[in-house]
């Protein structure tokens, strides 16, 4: 959301963004943060790690973030109700809480953006009817993938208010760099032949154990680096202490990311879930890293077959599709050199035109 965010105020587009505190972790923040044109308020809610604790529970978790954002927000658009004219909402937690507000202030234009694949919904439960009550309500439906907008029309929401949108980053930020050059600086030894790149939140259903499993079968001159953080932080430490050629990075800044992307041949992500449109994927395209990812969710949409591998995420398919990588460089050095214009040519921002757009259509 921080690219929007950045292309809005860029734009000229004053911006207010209300969330929480951070609840994963234990880090400083800002209540109250202004920049130009943008303006973040941060509320306290209870609970620190609950929210990734019950991320394999998607009821529990709405129950637990929705009642402190949606009375802090309700008050706060109340309040402010002649200062803005759009709300965006982003995910169905978010969605739910703008549907509330919009029956107070029936004259804003609400649009929402979906951040997760909503599969195998029961067009008879009650939860997929207080969904379809909700998502039907708001003027434009940003869906994260073809995927994404065909499952929200089979459950009954109005097709003519659902457009397919991409996320995009900054290609001047995400670029290709000297692999040579990025090894010495990371004091990467020179006997790894090849460096494979994982960043994301450490939990079972990112594959972080699958990778585990794969680095004890590689050969030894094959490096794994894995850079984040969460739940499993601590298991994956333990288990992986004695594997000499898997090392956990921790959490690292975005322009980190970028150096560790350039030291790196292949970039992977192995979800054994549905995965909407990870940030990875595009970030590693934009660095000209070729990637291997799950065959599972939106993801399938985002590249093709110039710049990268898709596989069911098993230890078996994972390790014999980086050991055909390893034995092929010149396939390796073929993705690369695609990875970057298709990258341009389908993550720029460019991509912000339909968001843009679905501000003004309705008025």
């Amino acid at each position: 959301m921080s690219k929007l965010t950045d292309y809005l105020s860029s734009h000229q587009y004053h911006t207010t963004v209300l969330t929480y505190k951070p609840l994963s972790i234990k880090v400083p923040y800002l209540k109250n943060e202004s920049h130009d044109n943008l303006n973040i308020h941060r509320f306290w809610w209870f609970g620190l790690g609950l929210f990734d604790k019950t991320t394999p529970y998607p009821l529990l978790q709405f129950i637990y973030i929705v009642p402190g954002l949606l009375f802090s927000s309700l008050f706060y658009c109340l309040k402010n109700r002649n200062n803005f004219d759009v709300i965006h909402a982003h995910g169905f937690a978010a969605a739910f809480i703008t549907r509330i507000i919009n029956i107070f202030l029936p004259s804003k234009i609400i649009v929402v953006s979906t951040h997760f694949i909503y599969h195998r919904l029961n067009p008879k439960t009650v939860s997929t009817k207080l969904f379809r009550w909700v998502f039907n309500g708001f003027n434009t439906i940003l869906a994260v993938s073809e995927q994404s907008r065909l499952e929200l029309s089979k459950i009954g929401i109005d097709p003519k208010k659902i457009k397919k949108f991409r996320y995009w980053i900054d290609q001047k930020e995400f670029i290709p760099k000297d692999k040579t050059k990025y090894r010495q600086i990371l004091k990467i030894p020179k006997n790894y032949n090849l460096v494979v790149f994982f960043a994301g939140r450490f939990i079972k259903m990112k594959g972080i154990f699958n990778l585990l499993k794969v680095a004890q079968k590689s050969p030894a001159n094959i490096l794994f680096l894995l850079a984040g953080d969460g739940p499993d932080s601590n298991q994956l430490t333990n288990e992986s202490a004695k594997v000499k050629n898997f090392r956990i990075l921790g959490r690292l800044p975005h322009l980190m990311i970028v150096d560790y992307m350039a030291a790196s041949d292949i970039v992977i992500l192995p979800s054994l879930s549905e995965e909407a449109l990870p940030n990875l994927v595009i970030e590693a395209l934009s660095c000209g890293r070729p990637i291997i990812t799950t065959d599972k969710g939106s993801v399938v949409e985002m590249y093709d077959t110039s710049v990268g591998i898709k596989i069911n995420p098993t230890p078996d398919n994972i390790l014999k599709s980086i050991l055909s990588l390893y034995k092929n460089p010149k396939k390796i050095q073929l993705l690369s050199n695609n990875a970057k214009p298709y990258a341009i040519k389908h993550y720029s921002e460019n991509n912000a035109d339909i968001i843009i757009k679905s501000y003004y259509d309705q008025r």
